[in-house]
C-alpha cells in the first residue's frame, strides 16, 4: 500500500469524488520521495478535477503536473492563471512555486493539498 491507497479507495467508491483526484494529483506532481511521483498520472488527476468542476479547480494542480513533466512553461501558465483566480490564497507560496517553475524546477513538499 503506497500514499495514494486511501484515494485510490475514496474514488474506487465514488468516482466523481474530485478532493480526492485533486490530492492524489498533488501527491503524484509533489511527493518528495520519487517513487511516488508520477507526472502523467498526476496530469490525468488533475485534469480530471479541472473538468469535474468546470475548470474551476484544479489549476494549481495541473501547474504541479506539468513542473513534474519538465513542461515549465505550461506550469507558470496553469499556476498564474490559478493566481489571477484568487490573488490571495496562498499568496507566498504560489509566488515561491512560480519561482520554482520560471527557474525549472519542480516543487516538492511534505504536504498532500496545494
Amino acid at each position: 500500500m503506497g500514499p495514494t491507497s486511501s484515494y485510490n479507495e475514496a474514488l474506487r467508491i465514488d468516482a466523481s469524488y474530485v478532493d480526492a483526484y485533486g490530492r492524489r494529483a498533488w501527491l503524484r506532481a509533489t511527493c518528495p520521495d520519487s517513487r511516488f511521483r508520477d507526472g502523467q498520472l498526476a496530469l490525468e488527476d488533475a485534469t480530471t478535477t479541472y473538468e469535474l468542476t468546470q475548470r474551476k479547480e484544479g489549476l494549481s494542480h495541473l501547474a504541479a503536473a506539468h513542473a513534474e513533466l519538465e513542461n515549465f512553461e505550461q506550469a507558470v501558465d496553469w499556476l498564474t492563471r490559478a493566481i489571477k483566480l484568487d490573488p490571495e490564497r496562498s499568496k507566498e507560496v504560489r509566488q515561491l512555486r512560480l519561482k520554482h517553475y520560471r527557474a525549472g524546477q519542480p516543487w516538492r513538499e511534505e504536504r498532500v493539498s496545494p
